[in-house]
C-alpha cells in the first residue's frame, strides 16, 4: 500500500497515507489531474457490440495504467466483455473519497448499486451480475483486469458493497 501512495503523491506520500482528505479544494486537485479519450465496448439498442469513445479524468501519475486497463478491456473477446454505459473517475468531493484523488472509477452505476451489508441500496438501482450484462460479475474479466493493475473492487468490501467501484487505494 505504501508504494501506491508513493507512486501517486511522491515524497509527500506519508502525509497522505491512510487518509481520505487528499486535496482541500477542486482547484488544488485539478493541478494533478489529466484527461484522455479512450475506447470502450458498449451495446446498441439491438444488442450489437460497438466501440465508443469516453473521456476519463484521473490523477496524472496513474494515467498510463488507466490507458493499459482500457486497452486490455478493449482487447477482450465478445464472450468476456462487460459493456460500459456510464463511467466516471475524478470527481472532487468534500469528505472521504478516492474519486477526489482521481484514483477511483465507477462503471455502470445504475446496474452496479452501492448497498449496505443488509442490502439497502444507497446509490444505483440494483446489481444482477448474471442476468444483466451491465452488472459487473465477481468472476468477470473486468474485475480480473483491474485487480491485475493493483485496483480493488468494491464488490469485495466487507463494510458495504459498491459494485460499480474500482479503487487504487
Amino acid at each position: 500500500e505504501e508504494q501506491k501512495y508513493y507512486r501517486i503523491f511522491g515524497e509527500n506520500y506519508e502525509s497522505k497515507m491512510g487518509k481520505c482528505y487528499y486535496y482541500s479544494s477542486n482547484s488544488q486537485a485539478m493541478n494533478d489531474m489529466v484527461g484522455f479519450d479512450t475506447k470502450v465496448w458498449s451495446l446498441d439498442r439491438s444488442g450489437n457490440w460497438y466501440q465508443k469513445e469516453v473521456y476519463i479524468e484521473c490523477h496524472k501519475n496513474i494515467e498510463a495504467t488507466m490507458k493499459c486497463i482500457f486497452a486490455d478491456l478493449l482487447a477482450l473477446p465478445e464472450s468476456e466483455r462487460t459493456p460500459i454505459k456510464d463511467i466516471g473517475m475524478y470527481n472532487f468531493r468534500d469528505g472521504c473519497s478516492n474519486h477526489t484523488c482521481g484514483v477511483a472509477v465507477d462503471i455502470n452505476w445504475n446496474e452496479n448499486a452501492e448497498m449496505t451489508n443488509s442490502g439497502r441500496i444507497t446509490c444505483g438501482s440494483y446489481w444482477r451480475p448474471y442476468s444483466d450484462i451491465y452488472s459487473i460479475a465477481p468472476d468477470s474479466k473486468m474485475v480480473e483486469i483491474f485487480k491485475s493493475y493493483g485496483f480493488g473492487w468494491g464488490g469485495e468490501w466487507t463494510s458495504k458493497k459498491d459494485y460499480m467501484h474500482f479503487s487504487y487505494f
